[in-house]
């Protein structure tokens, strides 16, 4: 827990400093020790985060328990078909918070925070890419941003080329 993302990842509330919405309950986001026997105290804590987001949440609001806003598992590579292959790496500057692009790279870049990542798109079928209005692939790789906690692998990756918006 901290008052920006410089000292902790979580404000007091639980809530991940650049991702709203996603909160931690745990013990290891407690401000400090808790002692030999923790138990109550963490569940205290998450009681009081628990309470927090249901009285911050839309009057109303309710998700829909057959609505799965994760993409589905990547497609699997055929057994016959051209497949096609690529790697991509990038670079730069990552202000966390900052909407602004310029403001947001000479922010980072004055305190040289670091991104990065590297992705291999796989398509494993090129016929039923082109025939596909989505041209779904798959996305394998990494990022790395020590303010993100280091090298990340990248979980559940996919790839959609030139879809209609």
């Amino acid at each position: 827990m901290g008052r920006s993302p410089h000292d902790g990842l979580v404000d007091a509330h639980g809530e991940v400093f650049g991702y709203p919405g996603l909160f931690v309950v745990d013990g290891a986001a407690m401000p400090g020790p808790v002692g030999p026997n923790p138990a109550l105290t963490i569940a205290a804590n998450a009681d009081r985060i628990v309470e927090r987001v249901l009285e911050s949440a839309p009057a109303g609001r309710r998700a829909d328990e057959n609505d799965d806003d994760l993409p589905g598992s990547a497609p699997a590579a055929p057994l016959d078909g051209d497949t096609v292959e690529f790697t991509e790496q990038m670079k730069g500057f990552l202000a966390l918070g900052e909407t602004d692009p310029v403001v947001g790279w000479k922010r980072a870049r004055l305190v040289n925070q670091r991104f990065m990542f590297e992705l291999t798109i796989t398509v494993p079928d090129v016929e039923r890419f082109l025939a596909d209005d989505l041209h779904p692939g798959t996305a394998s790789g990494y990022i790395r941003c020590e303010e993100l906690g280091g090298k990340l692998p990248v979980e559940r990756g996919f790839f959609n080329l030139f879809v209609a918006t």
